[in-house]
């Protein structure tokens, strides 16, 4: 006698429940096969035998509440070497469930469950990890990243000045007041000693974002301690390493008087801008 029972896996709602059509004449072990071919992807690598089934009478009207903490009895489960008919004689009720999944503990996670738990463990190896390479870009004027490899635990700032300083010869880096502030996804941040740069390395690592950007914040300098080829070299004017006037075109100018028409237009026009 073919028969049609209503699953439901435990923990789920009746929504999901599912039909299974059946000979009463198989033995519950095909039962479990049929289950697990009906949901296959729920118990993705579970055996079928590994599935206890148990029988209940569980109205469609019944609240799913007390469902995720049904108590089940042992006289009730079903056994793999007894046939289905020995459970069910007639047909089974209608609008009822008639059968509980309950599959192994160890494999009882969802596809999505299983994914979070892969990337929490990524994660932690990335923290359990000290030496990472960064991507820094040092602006202004620079587009191209360069790679820094550094142990977290032992980064400072000074490093980072070094490494910066080696790769690009930044003139601004010369001063001892100099402070970088960097960008990244994660918001913006002004480390100012080791710790707070370590910090902020953790914190690019947790996001599994090593980008980031640099800018170097140069406190006032007296004018007695910069040079042309300085200046030159921080604002990008000219291709040499060691830049003179003569590299340059020469500039000509020439002057009017004030009480010409052009210059009157023109002190106008700064008046304007001013106000």
């Amino acid at each position: 006698m073919s028969i049609t029972l209503f699953c439901l896996v435990k923990g789920n709602t009746t929504a999901n429940a599912f039909a299974v059509d059946i000979d009463s004449g198989k033995a519950v072990s095909h039962l479990k096969e049929a289950i697990k071919a009906k949901k296959h992807k729920t118990f993705h690598g579970v055996e079928a035998d590994e599935l206890r089934l148990w029988k209940v009478e569980i109205g469609g009207d019944h609240l799913d509440d007390p469902l995720k903490n049904l108590i089940l009895n042992d006289n009730n489960e079903l056994s793999a070497i007894n046939e289905i008919g020995d459970y069910w004689s007639e047909k089974p009720p209608k609008k009822n469930i008639h059968v509980l999944v309950e599959p192994p503990q160890s494999t009882a996670t969802s596809s999505r469950e299983q994914e979070l738990l892969d990337e929490l463990t990524t994660l932690r190896a990335l923290l359990n990890k000290s030496v990472h390479a960064f991507d820094v870009v040092v602006s202004p004027k620079r587009t191209k990243s360069f790679k820094w490899t550094v142990n977290i635990e032992h980064a400072t700032l000074d490093g980072l000045k070094e490494h910066i300083r080696g790769v690009h010869k930044t003139p601004a880096l010369e001063n001892d007041g100099a402070e970088l502030s960097m960008l990244n996804d994660s918001g913006k941040f002004s480390p100012r000693n080791d710790q707070g740069l370590r910090e902020m390395l953790h914190i690019f690592v947790s996001k599994n974002n090593l980008k980031f950007t640099v800018f170097i914040e140069t406190p006032s300098k007296p004018f007695s301690d910069w040079s042309f080829p300085k200046v030159c070299q921080l604002y990008g004017l000219g291709e040499s390493d060691d830049p003179s006037l003569s590299v340059f075109p020469p500039f000509t100018c020439e002057y009017k008087e004030l009480k010409e028409d052009s210059s009157k237009a023109i002190l106008k026009h700064l008046t304007a801008e001013l106000n």
